[in-house]
């Protein structure tokens, strides 16, 4: 994935470093919370675990695997890897025909309106694929869907599988997760 920078400072932090962790934005404000010393039984209940102790210096190991979503879309990166899954709502997916699911210009009428297959952004050729899975240091741009590749089988398993697992843990409902 990409590198984002950020910048901390404050008492009690080790400064003068580069940390190739793997954070997620979710992330922050439990470490906001620990490092304002508000206990972990009084911070309110949400995503994410500080990493104030990367902060302080000390030796810590993250997060295995980052989550993120955004509408029809969740995703987890894990050891070097993003797998994507795009799922259609079920207000919209009683509206597809079975035989065209997985069809482009029927998944894209179904995701928002008219003329929406035209959006597909030519930069990212898997954009529409329900199953999505990139070697980042490899593919950082995501331009080969490796979710087909049977070389492939085992590891996009094991990323569904972590997606399913942390999705127990969220509220609602998303495909067959």
């Amino acid at each position: 994935g990409a590198l984002s920078p950020a910048f901390v400072w404050g008492k009690n932090l080790k400064g003068g470093r580069r940390a190739a962790d793997l954070l997620s934005n979710t992330d922050f404000a439990p470490t906001v919370y620990e490092l304002c010393g508000v206990p972990a039984g009084a911070q309110p209940k949400m995503d994410g675990k500080s990493f104030a102790a990367l902060l302080k210096g000390d030796a810590v190991s993250s997060d295995d695997a980052v989550y993120l979503q955004i509408g029809s879309t969740r995703a987890v990166l894990n050891d070097g890897y993003k797998y994507i899954a795009w799922r259609i709502h079920p207000d919209r997916e009683s509206n597809l025909d079975p035989q065209k699911k997985t069809s482009l210009h029927h998944i894209a009428s179904t995701r928002g309106g008219r003329g929406l297959e035209k959006k597909i952004p030519k930069h990212y050729p898997g954009y529409w694929d329900l199953d999505q899975l990139y070697d980042l240091s490899k593919d950082p741009k995501e331009q080969e869907n490796l979710a087909g590749n049977p070389e492939q089988a085992s590891r996009l398993k094991k990323m569904k599988a972590l997606l399913s697992a942390h999705l127990e843990n969220q509220p609602g409902s998303f495909g067959e997760f």
